[in-house]
């Protein structure tokens, strides 16, 4: 079915928790932007494979990996050195971001991502 000309096939695959991680890893390569969203928003993707969507060449996969609430911190530590500032925008406002992450956007050169960071910092600050 991974090979299946319909990408709806192959988007169900890439929704389906109980999909393989090999199979993930095989569909976050998928030509149709839509299955490599799908695996980036798996529960059941691996921390590798979520690395690999980070990287993603269109943005739109990427800005979804930086949503996806369950991403490991890893992977959102290795976004917030994406080239485009609306990915590390993304990263900022994150709930997941942790101090680590927060700090290393403190120092963005886009003023409005180092804002976010700074509130968001001080928000994680005052819950402790």
């Amino acid at each position: 079915l991974a090979d299946d000309s319909d990408w709806r096939v192959r988007e169900t695959l890439g929704r389906n928790r109980r999909s393989p991680a090999a199979l993930l890893d095989r569909l976050a390569s998928d030509p149709d932007m839509r299955v490599r969203i799908a695996v980036a928003t798996n529960l059941g993707t691996d921390e590798a494979t979520h690395r690999r969507l980070a990287t993603d060449a269109d943005p739109a996969v990427r800005s979804v990996v930086a949503r996806f609430e369950y991403l490991p911190l890893p992977v959102l530590l290795q976004l917030t050195e994406d080239p485009l500032p609306q990915i590390r925008l993304e990263v900022a406002r994150s709930l997941n971001a942790d101090a680590q992450v927060l700090r290393k956007l403190l120092n963005d050169a886009d003023p409005q991502i180092s804002q976010t960071a700074e509130q968001a910092l001080q928000r994680l600050q005052s819950e402790q």
